[in-house]
């Protein structure tokens, strides 16, 4: 068995967590695996997006089957699937939510269709933030400490990336010296990820930032020029994809080949498989280019 083999299962509403036994180097050829079903919100398509080290899910489920609404939801063994959109009444203007980060403390960032993202505690409700005028907040992750990395676009679609805190605000960075298209990841030690490209858009390719190191670029497998990493954990690891092309990775395009960043090296974990999320203790989840299977 390739030591790197991902299995899948073709059931709409089943997760497959991967016990790669990634607190290890290097990664035995051997791992065990099992699959536990999350149910969804009523509907027969289910995208899980992140999960964190209490094995709690997030992401967006369909609420019927055959129809088109959307809602975030969060899933913990104890209190299984939760609605998510019907917390926010008042907040979300339509019906439509996602849920696309967690913390450890039950934090999450919520995409509501809005210029504004939300910051959205299950035990305390929505978290105040008073943005900076004139200018709409993307959230893209958050770590146990309450820092939340995002960025305001502008109207050509400039990136100004930062990261917020209740202490200190808003604080923004600089970026690699390649133009700046998205921030994508950050850790509990501060680490951070973003995703640039060359002044001519011909390459791009996902940056790490480490305070005291400053900037490092992600390599790509060989035979490609192109990655994207996806998320990261607080022991360097990082999930992504290697690309023939320069476009973002989505679940129906094909050719590019997962692959999980250690501090020195790349790894591959096969081909047309999209991982989306990896916690604390290495497990990850995905899917493969079939929307219908995770």
């Amino acid at each position: 068995m390739d030591p790197y083999d991902w299995r899948f299962i073709g059931f709409r509403s089943l997760i497959l967590l991967f016990l790669l036994g990634c607190g290890q180097s290097p990664i035995p050829s051997e791992f065990s695996y099992r699959i536990q079903e999350l149910g969804s919100l009523g509907g027969n398509d289910v995208l899980p997006y992140a999960l964190n080290n209490r094995g709690e899910v997030v992401g967006v489920s369909g609420t019927q089957v055959g129809g088109t609404t959307a809602h975030a939801f969060f899933w913990s063994k104890e209190k299984g699937m939760v609605n998510i959109w019907n917390k926010l009444s008042g907040v979300a203007p339509t019906d439509f939510s996602r849920a696309m980060v967690i913390n450890d403390q039950g934090w999450l960032v919520v995409f509501v269709n809005s210029p504004s993202d939300i910051v959205y505690r299950m035990d305390h409700g929505i978290l105040p933030i008073e943005k900076p005028e004139g200018r709409s907040l993307n959230f893209v992750d958050l770590n146990d400490d309450g820092m939340i990395l995002g960025a305001h676009y502008d109207a050509h679609g400039a990136c100004e990336p930062f990261i917020w805190s209740a202490t200190d605000g808003f604080d923004y960075f600089d970026g690699p010296g390649w133009t700046l298209r998205n921030p994508i990841a950050l850790n509990d030690t501060g680490d951070v990820l973003i995703q640039a490209a060359t002044q001519d858009g011909t390459v791009t390719c996902s940056f790490l930032w480490k305070r005291n190191d400053g900037w490092k670029r992600l390599p790509p497998l060989d035979g490609f020029e192109n990655c994207f990493a996806v998320d990261m954990n607080d022991k360097g690891q990082i999930v992504g994809v290697s690309s023939p092309s320069t476009q973002a990775p989505g679940i129906m395009r094909t050719g590019y080949v997962a692959c999980l960043w250690e501090p020195d090296s790349v790894k591959t974990l096969g081909e047309d498989i999209y991982p989306t999320a990896i916690n604390g203790e290495g497990t990850v989840v995905g899917r493969t280019s079939d929307r219908n299977s995770a």
